[in-house]
């Protein structure tokens, strides 16, 4: 259909600005076709950069893409003190945060991109159990998706709690002495990983076994997959 020039509506252009963005310790990224780049960034200042090269466009085993976007993110992070907070750009459309179109994973089948995916915590798993028989596939457990929420002190170094919450360390110590399954959990899991105490794998088992004892899902599951035999007596 052709019109004159003179006929044409007005124009309806809104400028946003977006970002600008640069206190606190934050990271960015952005996939390319070639390559993905991360930046990790304090107060304004470039602590970290680096670009990989990558081949997202015809993988279709979307742990590839996973796996690259966690290694950049990783890698950014390692600079970091914290994470205050994370933005990244890709090709394709995105509405509400939800990936219409990636070009990124034109390699990947429409029913693998549109598969839940769920984190492989006890509500997160229940919840994919729920919704994903209206999906086309069920839900797709991600153990690296796993989170746990410290409350007050989220975004807190292990040695900013020691010296700042010194009480709240001491109940959070008590709460598995004392029977509480989740502090039990979450005992283990420092044991596991050396944060505030030192790594220890057997005081990881124990804590994680008495969770799992007392009726802790997350801990059993995590019991489960650790290598080798259980310790005698525990």
């Amino acid at each position: 259909v052709g019109v004159p020039f003179d006929d044409l509506p007005e124009p309806r252009e809104t400028a946003v600005e977006l970002g600008g963005h640069l206190d606190g310790c934050r990271i960015g990224f952005d996939l390319d076709g070639s390559d993905r780049k991360a930046a990790a960034v304090v107060e304004g200042e470039v602590v970290f950069s680096e670009e990989v090269p990558w081949d997202p466009y015809f993988q279709s085993d979307p742990q590839y893409h996973l796996d690259g976007i966690r290694q950049s993110l990783e890698a950014a992070a390692a600079h970091l003190p914290r994470v205050d907070a994370i933005g990244g750009s890709a090709a394709g459309v995105y509405v509400n945060n939800e990936v219409r179109v990636g070009s990124l994973f034109r390699g990947v089948a429409d029913e693998v991109f549109d598969r839940l995916v769920v984190s492989p915590m006890t509500r997160a798993r229940q919840t994919g159990e729920l919704v994903a028989p209206a999906l086309v596939a069920a839900a797709l457990v991600v153990e690296g998706f796993r989170e746990i929420d410290f409350g007050a002190w989220e975004t807190w170094t292990w040695d900013e709690v020691a010296a700042r919450d010194p009480e709240g360390l001491a109940r959070y110590r008590r709460g598995g002495e004392a029977g509480s399954s989740k502090a039990q959990y979450r005992l283990g899991l420092l044991h596991l990983e050396g944060r505030l105490v030192p790594a220890d794998p057997v005081q990881a088992r124990y804590w994680l076994a008495v969770a799992a004892a007392n009726g802790d899902e997350e801990a059993a599951r995590r019991l489960s997959a650790l290598p080798g035999p259980m310790p005698a007596g525990q």
